[in-house]
């Protein structure tokens, strides 16, 4: 087994002294499919441990957010202005930066989530001026990455069909779940997190989540029927708890080469778009979960109103018929109801 520094080595001379001639000629396009909270940042850095793959996050930031931030999202904001909703500004490498609402530089500040204001070896400036020209110039997306960058296999973490009917559909789908409960309770927290609010839950807070989680479900299903491209389902508890063996599966199903290295993404460079959180700044995020969250913030009886749900059952129903494991990764019963710590 390959130890990450040795693969990370590989990465980044092997790969890049072979010609892009050879590289475009077999670029494969793997596309992670899913609900907010699905854990496709982790799944996407867990895949950027291989050697030959690279992850590039949600690229769709790069001409959605050209100056964004948490309070207002999809917004532009002028130069030297303030960002709408916020009260506090101070002047930036481009002008201006927002303070109070925590201000994104996805995009304007060289593109990468962990290289921030400093020049990223992947996401170049002439590469993100090429993809922001993109939608204009009907150049495709996924392409002009692989151009730019040598690398064989790109894995993008854009999640939501809308997106990849825009820049272009993978060649691969490989949609990402977890279980039901810990995607609820996700789902509940956000708007919490956000107001900054305790995160004290009540049933209307489990059934708006559940109205907005199975409203996304369904859009997926129906963008899934309507395409019939390759489709793989994975756990993303089953990847966190058993990455190689997981993502070996992965690789076999997609007819990528697997290396068989550590999977611990934090020893790994990262270089991305947006995603949920840093995986180089995000000490919090060293330790990985095990999304069981819910056991103890949740009442037995929302825990009752997820798991009986019509809806919640239905899907996991069209979960069943597209891989058959995938129902009880979604819908998992060997955990019974456990009361809230008071």
């Amino acid at each position: 087994m390959l130890s990450n520094k040795d693969a990370s080595q590989y990465r980044t001379t092997d790969r890049r002294d072979k010609s892009r001639e050879s590289a475009m000629s077999s670029l494969k396009v793997i596309g992670i499919l899913g609900c907010n909270f699905c854990g496709s940042t982790a799944l996407s850095a867990i895949l950027d441990c291989l050697p030959h793959v690279l992850s590039v996050g949600e690229t769709h930031r790069l001409i959605d957010r050209a100056w964004g931030c948490k309070k207002c999202t999809y917004i532009l904001c002028e130069k030297c202005k303030a960002c709408p909703g916020c009260t506090d500004t101070r002047p930036c490498k481009e002008c201006r930066d927002c303070l109070d609402c925590q201000f994104i530089p996805c995009s304007s500040h060289g593109g990468c989530r962990e290289c921030g204001d400093a020049p990223c070896p992947i996401f170049t400036a002439e590469l993100l001026e090429q993809l922001r020209q993109c939608p204009q110039s009907g150049d495709p997306w996924w392409k002009t990455i692989g151009d730019k960058t040598g690398f064989e296999v790109i894995v993008s973490s854009d999640k939501r069909p809308r997106h990849y009917d825009r820049l272009g559909h993978p060649d691969y789908l490989l949609m990402t779940i977890k279980n039901v409960r810990e995607h609820v309770f996700s789902y509940a927290r956000r708007p919490k997190t956000r107001a900054g609010e305790p995160e004290v839950f009540n049933q209307e807070d489990i059934s708006k989540a559940i109205n907005k989680l199975v409203k996304d479900y369904r859009a997926m299903f129906k963008w899934i029927r309507e395409l019939s491209l390759p489709l793989k389902i994975v756990s993303i508890e089953e990847v966190l708890d058993q990455p190689a063996f997981q993502i070996r599966q992965v690789c076999d199903w997609a007819g990528v080469p697997f290396v068989d290295v550590s999977f611990d993404y934090h020893a790994v460079p990262h270089h991305y778009i947006a995603g949920n959180f840093s995986v180089r700044r995000g000490k919090k995020n060293r330790v990985k979960h095990a999304n069981s969250r819910w056991q103890t913030r949740l009442t037995d009886q929302m825990q009752k109103m997820i798991v009986e749900d019509r809806r919640i059952l239905s899907i996991a129903d069209q979960l069943g018929n597209l891989q058959p494991d995938a129902a009880g990764s979604f819908l998992p019963t060997e955990n019974p109801p456990v009361s809230p710590s008071p």
